[in-house]
């Protein structure tokens, strides 16, 4: 989640040792935890819910559309316009 790696652990290992008295650091240690625990519990439970209502609307979208042959026909029967009819100041020669 966080991508710290060993020499990254060693480092902060080192600081909270200059800065914490050594006799706090179990207690820091476990409440640190904790929170880390609790900051993954609570994105585990934002992506869940965020999926399952990009579900819903996943779900929705496709009751909503025609089968794809039925697409494709009506895509082929429309006319094309990409291409406006007459030209603008972007299809212009510089001056």
């Amino acid at each position: 989640m966080f991508n710290i790696g060993f020499s990254e652990m060693i480092l902060i290992s080192v600081v909270a040792l200059l800065f914490l008295p050594p006799e706090k650091l179990p207690d820091i240690a476990t409440k640190l935890g904790r929170f880390i625990g609790q900051l993954n519990h609570s994105f585990n439970d934002i992506k869940s819910s965020m999926e399952k209502g990009m579900r819903a609307e996943m779900n929705q979208i496709k009751t909503n559309l025609p089968p794809l042959p039925q697409l494709s026909k009506q895509l082929k029967n429309e006319p094309s316009t990409t291409k406006p009819d007459k030209p603008t100041d972007v299809d212009q020669p510089p001056r």
